[in-house]
């Protein structure tokens, strides 16, 4: 599933108190409860999904991540990974 930090989700207006719902997500220590959401559109580049449900969680800083692509966006396009240059192309 797609994830954003709870930073981006707060600056696009994002209400993280009343989620759609609650998933588990488990780490090393525990699993904890995090908050889903739907937003309107997501878009990468020139590519743009409507509608979709994003989890909302806590990112350490030190990863400088705004979010995650999960498979509920990246599905919808055939993405392959151009390691030397740096890029996903979705097509």
């Amino acid at each position: 599933m797609t994830m954003l930090s709870i930073r981006v989700a707060e600056e696009m207006g994002l209400d993280v108190d009343r989620p759609t719902r609650y998933t588990p997500i488990a780490s090393v220590h525990k699993v904890a409860q995090a908050p889903v959401v739907r937003i309107d559109s997501l878009q990468v580049g020139g590519k743009r999904v409507s509608g979709m449900e994003v989890l909302v969680i806590s990112l350490p800083p030190e990863l400088r991540l705004d979010g995650l692509l999960g498979v509920n966006f990246l599905s919808r396009f055939r993405p392959t990974f151009e390691f030397d240059q740096e890029l996903i192309v979705l097509r």
